[in-house]
């Protein structure tokens, strides 16, 4: 949220890549605001992942709350969620569906490691995404997502 609202020449106080503690609690309504003017702006997809994440178009806008408090302890999931969802970019052409598609992908991933890994450490959790992305599949996504 930090680094969205920044980009938007909103006022932000991001903590490096984090974002700061009242930027993520700046609440969903205005969440959607910031992706959406943001969007329209910039005529892109926009992304804000956090608690809650949100993506727009402009025009849609989704609101997804899969994944774990977790994710946030394992440097590098940040960019593995680029990674998917750039992956689903190249796979269509609907950038609005592929962003959801990639997020929610990183966030189901984390809910599995966590169940499977997480009581275990940072470390365990961290091979257990890895592994359940790679074990990710349509049936998991839908009655996960």
């Amino acid at each position: 949220m930090s680094e969205i609202k920044f980009i938007s020449g909103l006022k932000s106080n991001t903590k490096g890549v984090d974002a700061s503690e009242s930027d993520m609690e700046s609440g969903n309504e205005e969440g959607i605001n910031v992706a959406k003017n943001l969007s329209n702006n910039l005529n892109c997809t926009v992304a804000i992942t956090g608690v809650t994440d949100i993506i727009s178009d402009g025009k849609r806008v989704a609101v997804l709350e899969n994944g774990t408090k977790m994710l946030a302890n394992v440097t590098g999931t940040g960019c593995m969620t680029t990674a998917l969802v750039g992956a689903f970019c190249g796979a269509g052409e609907d950038y609005f569906i592929a962003a959801i598609s990639g997020i929610i992908s990183m966030g189901i991933s984390g809910e599995i490691a966590f169940e499977k890994a997480g009581q275990l450490g940072t470390g365990s959790f961290h091979i257990a995404i890895m592994d359940a992305i790679s074990n990710l599949n349509s049936e998991i996504i839908k009655n996960m997502g």
